[in-house]
């Protein structure tokens, strides 16, 4: 379902559950959940545990700078890959916390196929099917 028109980004965002792997620079994975997708960035939930190693708490020459991540996800039968900053971090539980993702550069065809996976969300929220 697309989110409250509350949300003051220019481009809706859609509700969605998918696998992902977040990479640090160095290439380290980690696991994650895509909760919710638009155009220019994506929510993803992650274990609290992998926090401190996503974000380290060390200086950065470019402080102004958001940490960069690298995310991989599927969306419908399109890889995507896509270099992204960090806009922002909250707890949602003791074990769990959403990670705000702004998209920098896509790999290959990703924003194409992005842009596709988005017509398509937004078109089945439009219309849904009615229930039998």
């Amino acid at each position: 379902m697309a989110l409250p028109p509350t949300d003051r980004r220019f481009a809706p965002r859609f509700a969605v559950a998918i696998e992902a792997r977040l990479l640090r620079a160095d290439g380290k994975g980690f696991a994650a959940t895509v909760c919710n997708i638009s155009h220019s960035g994506l929510l993803a939930c992650v274990a609290a545990a992998d926090v401190a190693a996503l974000l380290p708490n060390v200086a950065r020459e470019l402080r102004h700078l958001p940490v960069g991540l690298q995310v991989g996800f599927m969306a419908g039968a399109a890889r995507i890959h896509v270099e992204c900053g960090i806009a922002h971090l909250r707890r949602i539980s003791a074990t769990g916390c959403e990670i705000g993702l702004e998209f920098r550069e896509f790999r290959d065809d990703g924003a194409a196929r992005l842009e596709e996976f988005c017509l398509q969300l937004g078109a089945a929220f439009a219309h849904p099917e009615a229930d039998p």
